[in-house]
């Protein structure tokens, strides 16, 4: 083979491996878009520890609306004798 045919061919396989490296960076782009738009954002939990305190310190007594309204949503005993 010449100079010429041997410098053809390698300018080919050249330019057939930069297109496939084209579409395998397309790809794996597209493909860490994908898992970073389903991947689970952890942000810092509250200190609700304060909020809850409040809550029990203001022995809150719910109407009876509300009791009825919970008895029929959560299907579990709440009528109860409260704990002290």
């Amino acid at each position: 083979m010449s100079n010429h045919t041997m410098e053809y061919i390698a300018l080919k396989a050249s330019q057939k491996k930069q297109e496939e490296d084209k579409q395998k960076n397309i790809t794996n782009q597209r493909n860490e878009a994908f898992i970073k738009s389903y991947t689970t954002v952890h942000t810092k939990i509250p200190d609700m520890r304060s909020a809850y305190q409040s809550v029990r310190e203001s022995n809150y007594e719910p109407s009876q609306a509300e009791i009825h309204y919970r008895r029929i949503t959560s299907g579990r005993v709440i009528d109860g004798p409260r704990n002290k």
